[in-house]
């Protein structure tokens, strides 16, 4: 064998030995952790109307020129998303057999959501009054419920004096129907 062969393979006999040496000692530091019962839950909506009856108000014998306040009618999010608060009013008329309309002699003078006023004169008639009557079917959007927060309603009003006879009116009645909705954000 020649000289040349001879220290060719002694220098590929030297690398070979390195790797084996170097790829052996090779070493790192680890460290592993797990997260375990990690889990998916659905918030909830939960609107509370806080009513002692079936009825948030009552309101009897009234004659023109009455005024009228349903008091404050608290609701509550008892759930844990926040919200956007719709009423759906449904009026309906229990007037005798000559056909009047009480619900067009109750005029809504004021609506608060939470102690502000509501802005309802896009509903009103082309008299600029908002009567029970134009109430009727209508979803007015009452604002943003947070949860686990509260707000109230009130309704005023009055029964339209004429200054003439509305004896048409006597005995006749009218009835709201109140539905509350919470739709989340």
């Amino acid at each position: 064998m020649g000289l040349k062969k001879k220290l060719g393979l002694g220098v590929a006999s030297m690398a070979l030995g390195a790797a084996l040496v170097g790829g052996g000692t090779f070493a790192y530091f680890n460290d592993t952790e797990a997260s375990n019962g990690n889990t998916f839950a659905a918030g909830t909506i939960d609107l509370k109307p806080e009513l002692s009856s079936g009825s948030y108000f009552n309101i009897k014998n009234m004659k023109p020129g009455d005024t009228f306040n349903t008091g404050s009618q608290n609701l509550k999010n008892a759930g844990t998303l926040d919200g956007d608060l719709v009423i759906r009013l449904d009026t309906n008329n229990n007037g005798g057999s000559d056909n009047s309309d009480l619900r067009t002699q109750l005029h809504v003078t004021s609506f608060k959501v939470g102690g502000t006023e509501l802005d309802l004169s896009s509903l009103a008639g082309d008299d600029g009054i908002l009567t029970m009557a134009e109430l009727d079917d209508q979803e007015i959007d009452l604002g943003e419920l947070k949860a686990g927060s509260n707000t109230s309603i009130q309704v005023k009003g009055e029964f339209h004096e004429s200054d003439s006879p509305q004896n048409e009116y006597q005995g006749d009645s009218a009835s709201v129907d109140f539905e509350f909705e919470l739709k989340q954000k």
